[in-house]
This record gives structure tokens, C-alpha cells and sequence, in this order.
């Protein structure tokens, strides 16, 4: 039985999914670990990322998918890199993760401590792809 374009996505969802997890718990653990050196310099590497992606590749590349030759497959490789390099650099300047907090409170959270904060979370929406890192970073 041939395998329908529904299952290859889910399968492809699947994965995806399965390596976003792996990232995020490596980062969770660096944080958690951060008063130690190796962890300490691994947050450093990952928070020069922002300007030089080269100094978080050995954090990064760990939970990439594999290199494919198809070029439609890999126009999606490469923006699924782009979007874990830039995760990565950015849990790296405030490394915090709580599991047990919605985005919506975290949000909820800085607009009480914050007036400017909604105008930067309407910028953040009304930003294309091209620009979004851009306005994560500030």
C-alpha cells in the first residue's frame, strides 16, 4: 500500500515535531545547568548566534533533519534550520522555560510590567518571515 500525501505530512509533522522537543530540552537543560561552566559557555556560543549563526552551529546541528537532496524538501530543511538557529540564540539571552505558563500569561505578564509591549507583539504579527527575526532580536 502507497502511502498517502496525508501520512507523508503527518509522518514529516511527526518528526519535525520530535526534534523541535529535543532542541527545547537541551536548551531546558543548559539553562538549568547554567552556574556550570560548560553550560555557562554554551549559553554564550548560542547568544552570539544572533550576529554569527557559525558560533551556535555545535548546539544546533544536533537536532537538524538530515541533508536531502530533494530541492523542495530542502527549501523547508533550510527554513526549518533557519527558525531553530534563531530559537536557540534567543532562549539563549533569557534562558527561563516553564512549562506550566501559557503563552498568553507570559504575554499577560510583560504588558503588566510593560506599556510598550503590545505595540511590539502587533509589530511581531504584522511582520513577514523575511523580517520577524529581525524584530525578535529587538
Amino acid at each position: 500500500m502507497i502511502p498517502s500525501v496525508r501520512e507523508d505530512r503527518e509522518q514529516a509533522w511527526k518528526r519535525r515535531e520530535g526534534r523541535a522537543r529535543k532542541l527545547i530540552d537541551y536548551l531546558c537543560e543548559i539553562a538549568r545547568t547554567r552556574e556550570k561552566p560548560g553550560s555557562r559557555a554554551a549559553l554564550a556560543e548560542l547568544r552570539q548566534g544572533l550576529r554569527d549563526p557559525l558560533r551556535a552551529v555545535k548546539h544546533v546541528v544536533p537536532f537538524l533533519p538530515p541533508d536531502d537532496t530533494d530541492s523542495k524538501r530542502n527549501t523547508s530543511v533550510q527554513s526549518e534550520e533557519k527558525w531553530f538557529f534563531l530559537i536557540a540564540s534567543l532562549f539563549a539571552m533569557h534562558p527561563a522555560h516553564d512549562e506550566s505558563t501559557s503563552l498568553g500569561t507570559a504575554f499577560r505578564r510583560l504588558r503588566e510590567r510593560s506599556d510598550s509591549i503590545e505595540g511590539r507583539f502587533l509589530q511581531l504579527l504584522a511582520s513577514d518571515e523575511e523580517h520577524l527575526p529581525d524584530h525578535l532580536r529587538n
